[in-house]
């Protein structure tokens, strides 16, 4: 009769929501009404991590915000995206061509060639560098010891990736855990030290332009590129003049 909920994180399914009554000390593992509710003091210690990877630990000692080795992983990406982009971009252009050449004949035939043509499409096939955050709950409780959730990583969009649109998502997603941890924290030591939390905000600033350094190095990743085979003197050369801006 005292639990007010004022606060809920969701996991995107059912009702597997954390719901927070932080002004009474009182929360539920669900969002249902038939559910346990809990005191503050059920609640020891959390653990929310990107995989086994740890982001935000919660103890009585205080709130430990580690800093994520991700966001860089993407960054590491770019070069890979940029190269599928020149390929998406081709195929896209073979495709309005082949389109002109059967403007004068039947939808079929129109169809049959644009399957024939998909087989070729060009397929990004990175996936995010972690799978998953976990949120992990130590309980002190007869009859519950533990919890745990997950929430999915983001993805990257298979026809458009992209670093600063990954980033982006990222960033809100560990914005809400870092809000999540904060709450938790008034369950198990209100006003404990934060420590990390500069880095904890790091959400993955986009993938810019930082200067000449930092165009030298990605110069340096299409080299690299170049000399594997992966691009042709072309593709590099364009790359070349887009990112010295000539």
């Amino acid at each position: 009769e005292r639990f007010h909920p004022e606060y809920r994180f969701g996991f995107g399914a059912f009702n597997t929501q954390l719901v927070l009554d932080v002004t009474n000390g009182l929360f539920r593992l669900r969002d249902d009404e038939s559910t346990i509710v809990f005191e503050k003091s059920a609640l020891k210690s959390f653990r929310i991590t990107e995989d086994k990877e740890p982001l935000f630990t919660g103890t009585a000692a205080g709130l430990a915000c580690a800093e994520s080795k991700n966001p860089e992983r993407v960054r590491l990406l770019a070069p890979r995206i940029e190269q599928f982009k020149l390929q998406r971009s081709d195929y896209e252009r073979i495709m309005q061509a082949e389109r002109v050449q059967y403007l004068d004949r039947t939808n079929e035939e129109w169809r049959e060639r644009e399957r024939e043509l998909e087989f070729h499409k060009p397929e990004f096939r990175e996936s995010s560098p972690f799978r998953q955050f976990v949120v992990e709950l130590e309980l002190d409780h007869p009859y519950w010891k533990a919890y745990r959730n997950e929430l999915d990583a983001p993805e990257f969009d298979d026809d458009y990736p992209s670093v600063d649109s990954f980033l982006h998502k990222y960033d809100e997603k560990v914005n809400e855990l870092h809000t999540l941890a904060r709450n938790l924290m008034q369950f198990i030591a209100p006003g404990a030290p934060e420590t990390g939390a500069a880095s904890a905000a790091q959400t993955a600033a986009p993938a810019q332009a930082g200067g000449a350094s930092s165009t030298v190095e990605e110069l340096k990743q299409y080299k690299a590129l170049l000399d594997a085979g992966v691009l042709t003197e072309e593709e590099f050369a364009a790359k070349k003049r887009q990112l010295l801006g000539i």
